[in-house]
């Protein structure tokens, strides 16, 4: 986890230096230094994520704790898009960790889930923590009250319906529409969630199926939709808005 943070934290530096024209004896110095990271890695014997540098065997397997997969959330190191071989064994990770967990660690794994475009597990994790990890007053308990469950648990359900962390070679966002929509919700809609770019997005759907999604861009230039695995390329215009079907995928 330590490293996947720095990496993180390194590139969002050097991608400042190259946006602002600024600090570049340092943002090269930055560069040096990702270089040597070592980068995340697969277990050769189990197929799963490596926890720490050596391939050691684990000794509490089930353990709610998933550091190590950072890099798929909340960073956007690994996704399904771009390193889907990460992303597989992320998923292995999950599975073999198993689903029981406190409150913040049930919201981080649901948000991971997400992440694994599996809407269905998010779902079933999704109704574990609210039936069995929130007390009446919808405080998120650990035991006892922890603040992280009750914002990871928004950040899941927003995520179900759009996500925005990877980006094209172009380096435009990619908006994914309904992304990790489980079979247990066919039918709703929500309206005013954010898009990274500065894009305001609401979605309609029924029967598992998009109806209808508003695109409310901040500026002028594209935007990079996908959804049900076609990515389509639209540009935004003076109108300030973009409507988007079902019969544009």
């Amino acid at each position: 986890m330590d490293k996947q943070i720095i990496r993180e934290l390194l590139q969002h530096y050097i991608e400042m230096t190259e946006m602002w024209k600024v600090d570049q004896e340092l943002g090269n110095r930055c560069r040096d230094i990702l270089a040597k990271l070592i980068p995340t890695q697969i277990s050769a014997k189990t197929g799963r994520v490596m926890e720490w540098i050596e391939d050691y065997a684990e000794t509490e397997v089930q353990h709610r704790h998933v550091s190590h997969l950072y890099g798929l959330y909340p960073s956007s190191e690994i996704s399904m898009l771009q390193t889907p071989a990460l992303a597989e064994a992320d998923k292995k990770t999950l599975v073999s960790r198993g689903d029981g967990a406190t409150g913040w660690s049930l919201a981080w794994k649901i948000n991971m889930w997400n992440r694994l475009h599996d809407g269905n597990h998010s779902y079933l994790l999704f109704q574990h923590l609210i039936s069995d990890k929130t007390l009446p007053n919808l405080f998120d308990y650990h035991p006892p009250f922890q603040i992280d469950g009750n914002f990871g648990v928004t950040a899941a359900l927003a995520e179900m319906c759009l996500q925005s962390h990877v980006r094209d070679k172009e380096e435009n966002y990619i908006i994914e529409l309904l992304p990790a929509l489980g079979d247990k919700m066919p039918d709703g809609k929500i309206k005013g969630l954010k898009a990274r770019g500065n894009i305001e997005v609401d979605i309609t759907w029924g029967k598992g199926q998009l109806k209808q999604a508003v695109l409310k861009p901040k500026y002028h230039g594209n935007v990079v939709v996908r959804y049900r695995n076609k990515t389509i390329q639209l540009k935004s215009d003076d109108k300030g808005q973009i409507d988007i079907g079902p019969e544009l995928f």
